[in-house]
């Protein structure tokens, strides 16, 4: 009987074969499936660490004002310009790695929508500087931010 130790995995750039002993498990990928699994990982990831990392502000600051949401809004887009540029100008990474972690991992760490809803439920409760506040802030340091990303990183390459 063949047992786990005789298990191998045979991949090339389409896929990948199993062949486990008293099962086989095969499967196969089209070049471009795996920007799409890139995506579906890195945006599972990113998800998780939005959440983790907003939970733990609001922690911190309190739940006074969607400090959570600005903090992460604000280091996705100083992460975004920063690893847009070092990504295709020093590192040279693959599609897959860049796809997965600009628009997988970043696309779902970043919170746009949330920033949205966040704004009017302050200004549903009638707090409209708070809520005019938050959109300045939030406008104007994601895109110093991003901008901040993209100088630090020209100068690395």
């Amino acid at each position: 009987m063949t047992g786990v130790s005789d298990s191998k995995l045979y991949c090339c750039g389409y896929g990948c074969i199993f062949h486990g002993g008293w099962y086989n498990i095969a499967f196969s990928l089209k070049p471009e499936m795996s920007i799409y699994i890139a995506i579906a990982v890195g945006g599972s990831l990113g998800a998780v660490s939005r959440y983790w990392l907003s939970a733990s502000t609001y922690q911190w600051l309190g739940q006074g004002f969607p400090y959570g949401t600005l903090m992460v809004n604000l280091l996705g887009s100083l992460v975004m310009g920063f690893l847009s540029v070092l990504l295709v100008h020093r590192f040279h990474v693959s599609d897959e790695i860049r796809i997965g972690l600009l628009a997988g991992f970043l696309g779902s760490f970043t919170t746009f929508s949330t920033f949205a809803m966040d704004t009017l439920h302050l200004a549903g409760n009638e707090a409209i500087m708070k809520a005019a506040v938050y959109i300045l802030l939030s406008v104007l340091f994601c895109i110093l931010g991003a901008w901040a990303g993209l100088a630090a990183a020209k100068q690395m390459i």
